[in-house]
């Protein structure tokens, strides 16, 4: 999986920082390895590759791909390339194939520029996998981010407070757009 690679290389600061992509697009229509296809549209794999190449990124290294003893073991890495994040906390939760949270775990810490181990986690799955399935998620989160590491602030939400306003996230998402020159959010 190209996302898991590129992670992988990336939480390998200094050391290394990513890899290339050896086949980005397609010449004629097929189906290939390619990222983008022969009519200039992403597939699955370009959007995962650019949760890989986020400035800031949570990665789960697991300690292979399989699971013995019916234990389920790896280490969490959180690589920034822009700034300290203060105050974070990166949430991993493992689901049953129905959603069903059958182990949570929580890192708070501030996260370094470069790269920071946040941990590992180890749990049993004895009796809790439906036809062999597992979902692993992660991710980071800092209320503050979006003020604190790039300069933007939601209209009308209080981010200390807890008080949520959808309209901010527009008004974010529309100002780091502006600031970055993205063309979609």
């Amino acid at each position: 999986q190209l996302e898991y690679a590129m992670s992988h290389y990336r939480s390998l600061y200094p050391t290394s920082s990513g890899c290339y992509i050896w086949q980005y697009n397609e010449s004629w229509p097929t189906n290939s390895y390619s990222i983008i296809d022969f009519y200039s549209r992403p597939k699955m794999a370009y959007y995962h590759l650019s949760h890989s190449n986020s400035p800031v990124m949570a990665f789960l290294e697991d300690d292979g791909w399989n699971v013995e003893n019916n234990k389920y073991s790896g280490k969490l890495f959180v690589v920034s390339d822009i700034a300290a994040i203060e105050n974070a906390k990166l949430v991993f939760q493992a689901l049953d194939i129905k959603g069903k949270v059958i182990y949570q775990q929580e890192f708070a810490q501030t996260y370094n520029q470069g790269v920071t181990p946040a941990g590992s986690v180890e749990f049993n799955i004895e009796g809790a996998l439906e036809n062999n399935i597992i979902i692993l998620k992660y991710c980071i989160a800092n209320e503050e981010d979006a003020k604190d590491v790039f300069g933007i602030e939601a209209d009308n939400t209080d981010i200390y407070g807890g008080k949520l306003n959808h309209d901010g996230y527009k008004s974010v998402a529309k100002q780091l757009a502006d600031k970055f020159g993205f063309e979609k959010v």
